[in-house]
């Protein structure tokens, strides 16, 4: 059984092999580029005042979101400390939304970049990370409907 069918009969309760994911689309709604902190609030507080204004979404001492011409900003205290990444990984990553996290994990697989832990459940949706060819973090995730970073446009 290859990991993607593991996770899912564990989630699910049924297999989903990779075959029947990989005819599936992906369509993204959107990208975050992503910097996790231990020192939540004064990241924060650095971001107001070099970008002269407020998060647009806020949920104090875990997500600070800053909206810019073209670039969405996300500041997050992961769950878990100390933040543990991999050496040689970074603190900043990019996060992706879509509809569709298995059919995300079966392209990243197909492109041999499979995810090397399992689907985790959190606020927002499951997600799961990821890395690309250059070592940099992917947090490729679903967001659940009304939560926080649930963007439908």
């Amino acid at each position: 059984m290859d990991f993607l069918a593991f996770v899912n009969e564990l989630q699910y309760g049924k297999q989903t092999t990779l075959a029947e994911l990989e005819g599936r689309q992906l369509n993204y709604r959107r990208g975050i580029l992503a910097i996790a902190t231990q020192q939540f609030d004064p990241l924060v507080q650095f971001y107001q005042q070099l970008l002269h204004q407020e998060p647009t979404r806020f949920s104090p001492g875990i997500y600070a979101e800053f909206q810019l011409p073209g670039l969405t900003l996300g500041l997050f205290h992961p769950k878990t400390p100390p933040l543990s990444l991999p050496p040689g990984h970074h603190h900043l990553g990019i996060c992706l939304e879509v509809e569709d996290l298995d059919a995300a994990i079966a392209h990243l697989t197909q492109l041999g970049h499979s995810p090397q832990a399992p689907i985790r459940l959190a606020s927002h949706g499951r997600e799961v990370d990821a890395y690309d060819p250059e070592g940099n973090w992917l947090i490729v995730y679903e967001a659940k409907p009304g939560s926080q970073l649930h963007k439908t446009t």
